[in-house]
Order: C-alpha cells, then sequence, then structure tokens
C-alpha cells in the first residue's frame, strides 16, 4: 500500500470520527438543553453512521476468516483482530442506540 492511499484512508477515518462525535455531543447538548426536536433529528445521522459501519463489517467478515478472500495466507491474528473490532463497533452501536431512544423521548 503505497503513502497516498494510507494518508488519504488516514483523512478519511479522521474525518468520519470528527463528524461522529460532533453528532454525538450536538445529540446530547441539544437532549440536555431541552431542543427536544434538534436532539431528535441530529440522532438520525448518528444511529445511521454507527449502523453502517457494523454492518457493513458483519457483511463482509467472512472474507477475514483464514482462507478467506482477504485473509488467504489463514492468519488466525487477522480474524480475532476482526472480530475484535466487529465487537467494539457492537458496543458503539448499542451505546448509539441508547443515545437515539433517549433523545427520542419526551422531556
Amino acid at each position: 500500500m503505497d503513502t497516498e492511499h494510507r494518508v488519504g484512508s488516514r483523512i478519511r477515518f479522521h474525518l468520519f470520527v470528527g463528524i461522529f462525535l460532533v453528532l454525538l455531543v450536538s445529540t446530547v447538548s441539544a437532549k440536555l438543553f431541552h431542543m427536544e426536536k434538534a436532539a431528535a433529528i441530529l440522532s438520525v445521522p448518528l444511529l445511521v453512521m454507527a449502523g453502517w459501519g457494523f454492518i457493513g463489517h458483519l457483511v463482509s467478515l467472512d472474507d477475514d476468516i483464514p482462507g478467506g478472500w482477504s485473509n488467504p495466507d489463514g492468519d488466525v491474528t487477522l480474524w480475532r483482530q476482526s472480530v475484535r473490532e466487529l465487537l467494539v463497533k457492537l458496543v458503539v452501536v448499542l451505546g448509539v442506540l441508547a443515545v437515539f431512544f433517549w433523545s427520542q423521548s419526551g422531556p
């Protein structure tokens, strides 16, 4: 992988995480300041972003199985790392779901 691709990939990752955190803080702040409509609106893209990462990883998880498309050498470490990343994404999705339902509830 060349340096330009790694840098571009890193920039996209930081941009995604930055937007995600801004949405999370904005949703929680709006809810705490009793702006229920704003909190409800801001929580939807937050849920979409978290769900998109989790579902995308889940769908392509079989590629990381030893002997799979992304792991033709059968490296078990790559498989375990992928499963750990999926579990972290699941925790994030569950946390975002909690924020989503909290933001959708009344005052």
